[in-house]
């Protein structure tokens, strides 16, 4: 009876194709000129200290991103399904989710600080 259509889709993924693709360069482009500055102006040092860290901040942007991207597309889901207070729930519980993640990695990170960089940098 009713026949899916994916025009509006296809459009909207064409739309966010580019922005994602120059967000993604533009993060790997700042990761070369703070090597270069750092390499250039500290030393080689600190230069294996930022490369020590860049896995890390990916696995802390791939946490956040899969919490934030993840529960909008199920808040959009349920958007289109026409269940308003489920959209709500969904986009809320990634927000708190979220803050409660951040909050536990600044906490463990303010107070293990010492050890995590014995680990990192001995």
């Amino acid at each position: 009876m009713f026949e899916r259509n994916y025009n509006i889709i296809s459009a909207k993924y064409k739309k966010f194709l580019l922005p994602t693709v120059i967000l993604s360069m533009a993060m790997y482009m700042s990761i070369i000129i703070d090597g270069i500055i750092v390499g250039n102006l500290i030393g080689p040092n600190a230069l294996a200290a930022i490369a020590l860290l860049i896995p890390i901040t990916g696995l802390f942007s791939t946490i956040y991103w899969t919490f934030g991207i993840g529960g909008s597309v199920l808040s959009a889901i349920a958007k289109a399904e026409r269940n308003e207070m489920k959209s709500r729930i969904y986009f809320s519980l990634s927000i708190i989710s979220l803050l409660v993640i951040g909050l536990v990695i600044a906490i463990l990170g303010f107070f293990y600080i010492g050890e995590i960089s014995k680990v990192f940098f001995k």
